[in-house]
């Protein structure tokens, strides 16, 4: 009787050392450095538009479960194969109207290899959120299984259409003119102040002609 009730803590106290490893390696442990790992995220936007089935601004509109004006706040979770970056919604252009003034969690896909220093963003010319600025995001809601009872973190899961830049638009007037060099590597700190991953200017054009008419659809002013 004495053995067993010793071999029932120790039972706890294992689970609890397994499930702590788990949590622990669920997430990077780089920090602020993955900042600084080699970053790609080139794309072939034909191949992008057609696999979501996209053939102009309006489609992404209408795919769009929700769309909210939001600001990054810089919190930002990392796992291997994506960021959880933390946005506050002041405005809502399409959906829940509940959602204005609260956060979301906005899932941006890709995998981090610590070891190699190295992300892939799977394509989407994305480049992660920036801190401090505004963004409209056409974003879909994450789904989970429908007999799942969600915690608050899960609920506020969404990710841009497309996954990736298309589905996400800074707010302001300035324009990133130059292409990235395909020849040259790229961190994310080197594309601060960039609105995408494009080393084509096609793609460059094409994301600004989305961004033009989908904020005149939906009635997004820029006052700089």
């Amino acid at each position: 009787m004495k053995l067993k009730m010793y071999l029932i803590p120790f039972s706890l106290i294992l689970v609890c050392i397994i499930f702590a490893a788990i949590t622990r390696f669920s997430y990077t442990d780089a920090g602020d450095a993955v900042y600084n790992y080699e970053y790609n995220a080139n794309d072939v936007m034909s191949d992008l538009l057609k696999e979501n089935k996209i053939s102009s601004p309006a489609d992404i509109i209408d795919q769009a479960d929700i769309i909210v004006k939001a600001k990054y706040n810089g919190k930002r979770k990392m796992i291997p194969d994506a960021f959880f970056s933390e946005v506050s919604v002041s405005q809502i252009y399409k959906g829940n109207k509940a959602l204005l003034n609260e956060e979301l969690c906005i899932i941006e896909p890709l995998e981090v290899f610590t070891k190699k220093q190295y992300i892939n963003a799977r394509g989407h010319f994305t480049i992660p959120l920036q801190k401090g600025d505004e963004y409209v995001l056409l974003l879909n809601h994450k789904e989970f299984d429908k007999s799942r009872k969600l915690n608050d973190f899960e609920k506020s899961q969404y990710y841009p259409v497309t996954q990736g830049a298309f589905g996400c638009y800074r707010i302001s007037r300035k324009r990133q003119t130059e292409c990235l060099d395909k020849s040259k590597k790229y961190t994310i700190n080197d594309l601060l102040g960039m609105d995408i991953y494009a080393t084509d200017s096609q793609v460059l054009d094409n994301y600004y002609d989305y961004k033009e008419q989908i904020f005149k659809s939906i009635g997004v002013y820029m006052n700089d």
